[in-house]
């Protein structure tokens, strides 16, 4: 990944991170979701208005099996929809997440809309 942006992630005591409108890729959001499933101080990620798509959704969904800090996620403004929103959607049940906004992403009337719904209870 350019810039060190894994290592960085790996590495530091970064309690924020907002990549909202950075023209970021479903590869690269694989990337930085693979280096924080390892950090423990991320507690809120932006990364909306991206364009990214169902790859990024399965990363997430692999982020949030395994990230037990994570309480904030902003997702909004992307196309993550169809296998990738439900692996998200999957995933929140058990999750440390308490705030999330996935706004226009387009999800339509698919499963993962049914499946957030029964996460909502589970939120404060």
């Amino acid at each position: 990944m350019r810039h060190g942006i894994k290592d960085k992630i790996q590495s530091c005591h970064l309690m924020h991170l907002t990549l909202s409108n950075c023209s970021l890729t479903d590869h690269v959001i694989t990337s930085i979701c693979a280096s924080m499933s390892h950090n423990e101080t991320v507690t809120c990620l932006n990364i909306s208005h991206n364009g990214l798509g169902e790859k990024a959704g399965h990363a997430l969904g692999q982020l949030l099996a395994v990230n037990c800090v994570l309480t904030d996620l902003d997702i909004s403004w992307n196309n993550i929809r169809n296998d990738g929103a439900g692996s998200v959607a999957k995933h929140l049940v058990g999750s440390s997440i308490r705030k999330l906004n996935m706004a226009y992403n387009a999800f339509g009337r698919c499963q993962s809309a049914a499946m957030l719904g029964k996460w909502l209870p589970h939120t404060k």
